[in-house]
Order: C-alpha cells, then structure tokens, then sequence
C-alpha cells in the first residue's frame, strides 16, 4: 500500500534516514537467473533507507494489514512464506542486497561497502504469540521489526514537534495531540488483560460517563407536605422496616 510505504519513509527521515519508496533494482540477467527469475522486470523494494552517519542502508518491506489478520508467524516461517520472499529466500535477499549497494554506490548515495540490513513495517500482527517469534527470529538475524506500537510511539512524537507540510506530520497533529499521557498509561495497561477485562474496564469507564443523577432539594417538596394521610404513611413506614429486617437477617440453614 503507497500510503503506508510513504507514512514509514517519512517516520524514518524523521530519525535521519535518507528515504525513498518503491525503489527499482537493476538486477543483471545473470542475476536474475541465480534467483530463478530470468524474464523479471526491475527488483522493486517499498522503502530504501540510508543514514550517512552510519552508513547503514535499510531495505523495509512494508505490510500495512490494517483491516485484515495481520502478519502470521508460527513455527519460525511466515504464513504464507511467498509473501515474504525477501525474509524467506537466502539466494534472493543476498543477490537483491549485493546489487543494491553496488547500485547505491554508483549513484553517490553512499559510501564503500553499506552496511544493508532487513526490515519489517507491520501495521497490524496477528497475535502476541506472532509478535513474540517474529522480535525472537529477527533479533537472531540481525533484521528490525517496525510492529504498530514503533509507530504509534513515533507518531506521537511527531505530534509534538514543530510544523513540517507532510502527511505524518498534519495527521499526528489532529489524531494525537488530544492523546495525553494518563490516557497512553491506561492504554499499556490494558494491553496484556484478557479480553472479558477489557470489557469490564470499558463498562466502568462508560459508567463514569452517564450524567449523575440529581436529587431534588427539600424546599421543592413542601407542596406535597399533608397529601399522604397518616395511616397510609404508617403502613409505608412498617413496609420498610419488614423489608429492612428480612434482608438484614443471616439465613438459618
């Protein structure tokens, strides 16, 4: 999705990357046959990203699933691993990266020999279990994992700073900036319950939202002073006093 490739590689120029989306790689015909792809159009790549200071290149594919799942990864593979080829195939991702520096360096992009490195832009994953094999599998490879909470995090500090005529910036500003930090603790709080938790905290705080009820001050009764007689007021008054005993009594059995 453009728009989710554009929202990354603005959020990455924002912490110092040179960025660019739907980057075209020249693979040579050799290359294209080492990957099995010999009739292939130009490798494309959703977002290319280049620190000068570090010399470091990332190669994000960019998964926005907002509406869907989300990414799956069970059993140390993604399902379904030719969404992902990239993470999946080791011949392609070395002959991809290869040329992508080489081609970087021709176009005085960077320096001698960058360090290129993988990553993952996932909008949504399909459960924590996922989620936790997915940060175990990357940090073994030496790849990133931008999941929603890295982005939500730098969202909002977007949201904070000046002014720039971008889209992340405009969009932070009017989605976040009423976002406070008692309600993002409340938030991380909810995250690790279980769902009927969850619930029962949003009966609770929908309870705090209904209006009081207001009583009725005693002056706005004393028209009604004399209307009940004095015998039906006893027996009201003998009524409560039943019902008083009969819920306050310990049962016998």
């Amino acid at each position: 999705m453009d728009a989710f490739e554009n929202v990354i590689s603005m959020l990455l120029r924002r912490e110092g990357y040179w960025a660019t989306t739907s980057f075209q790689v020249d693979l040579t015909k050799e290359e294209k046959r080492r990957i099995g792809k010999a009739s292939s159009p130009r490798w494309e790549l959703d977002v290319v990203a280049h620190k000068g200071s570090t010399n470091e290149v990332l190669v994000v594919e960019c998964k926005s699933f907002l509406d869907s799942t989300g990414v799956i990864f069970r059993g140390g593979t993604f399902e379904p691993e030719n969404r992902y080829k990239l993470f999946t195939n080791d011949v392609l991702r070395s002959v991809v990266f290869e040329h992508l520096a080489q081609q970087l360096q021709s176009l005085g992009a960077c320096v001698h020999s960058p360090h290129v490195r993988l990553c993952l832009a996932a909008g949504r994953i399909a459960r924590k279990s996922d989620s936790d094999g997915l940060r175990q599998h990357f940090t073994s490879r030496g790849w990133l994992l931008f999941d929603s909470d890295w982005i939500r995090q730098r969202l909002r500090t977007a949201a904070g700073q000046s002014f720039e005529n971008d889209v992340v910036s405009i969009a932070s500003k009017l989605l976040l900036r009423a976002d406070t930090p008692i309600i993002r603790e409340v938030v991380e709080q909810l995250k690790p319950l279980p769902q009927d938790l969850q619930r029962r905290v949003l009966k609770f705080v929908r309870s705090l939202a209904r209006p009081t009820p207001r009583g009725v001050r005693g002056r706005e009764l004393r028209h009604l002073a004399g209307t009940i007689s004095s015998e039906d007021a006893e027996r009201m008054r003998e009524a409560i006093e039943e019902g008083c005993e009969r819920e306050g009594t310990p049962d016998d059995t």
